[in-house]
């Protein structure tokens, strides 16, 4: 089911024994348009403070009920290292995975740029090697907060076309779909839904940021409208797509080659 990230926010986050705090924000990975975290105020029971939490370790939100649940105690949750959203070091991601057992997701993506082995092999692994560091003290996990990129401006290929709204996820897999566009005056308002892999850059900076899409105005203008009484099924992706010409994500061929 593809839902509105903003609806999630405040979400109650509940552990294998008991309430843990509620969802304060997200760490998403633009490459691959996933949600790597969920990022959990604790309120009274840790002093108020934050944890991260992989999405990965999440379940579908109970219908409803304004409930996401993880499958941890709540004393493991309170003795996992404390590390923030964005930025994060390398190193931090790595404490927090070996602690909890989950599966490095980086590591797929710095197989793929490695090439294959050959004469000129020594060459191209110092051209990448700001991906290979031995500790990863000095590199910065390429996540984004989704608190400091809402109200970032969005750039159509010949200008501006509004401010960033929200962002829809499919919580099968907890995969970032459509960015909602909020076009101001420029559309009289209206609000427009463009899919992430028609992105190509994103800049946070929490009202200074920028996204980067490859459309131009007067195909956004002309494009469907979204309205939160509008359910964004198949039927309404299928439109979008038709629209602008482009490819499918729900295709097997391209779907496997995108999401990590």
């Amino acid at each position: 089911m593809i839902r509105d990230l903003k609806g999630l926010l405040g979400s109650r986050v509940f552990a294998v024994d008991g309430e843990v705090g509620k969802v304060e924000d997200f760490c998403f990975d633009a490459e691959k348009w996933t949600l790597r975290y969920f990022v959990v105020q604790t309120g009274d029971w840790l002093l108020g403070r934050r944890v991260l939490v992989s999405a990965a370790a999440f379940s579908k939100p109970r219908p409803r009920t304004g409930i996401v649940s993880v499958n941890f105690t709540k004393e493991t949750i309170a003795n996992s290292p404390e590390v923030g959203c964005a930025p994060l070091a390398r190193w931090q991601e790595k404490e927090l995975h070996d602690y909890y057992g989950w599966d490095p997701y980086w590591e797929e993506a710095e197989m793929d740029i490695i090439p294959p082995l050959g004469n000129e092999f020594n060459a191209a692994l110092g051209a990448i090697s700001p991906f290979l560091h031995e500790d990863g003290r000095d590199e910065i996990a390429a996540l984004h907060s989704i608190r400091n990129l809402r109200g970032a401006r969005i750039e159509a290929l010949d200008g501006p076309i509004g401010h960033l709204d929200t962002f829809m996820v499919d919580d099968h897999g907890w995969v970032i779909r459509y960015a909602a566009i909020d076009t101001h005056a420029w559309l009289q308002g209206k609000k427009v839904v463009l899919a992430c892999q028609w992105i190509t850059d994103v800049q946070s900076g929490g009202g200074t940021g920028k996204v980067l899409v490859h459309l131009t105005r007067e195909k956004i203008e002309q494009g469907p409208e979204y309205r939160v009484d509008i359910d964004l099924d198949r039927a309404y992706e299928e439109q979008l797509c038709a629209h602008y010409d482009q490819e499918r994500y729900w295709v097997p061929e391209w779907d496997e080659q995108r999401v990590a």
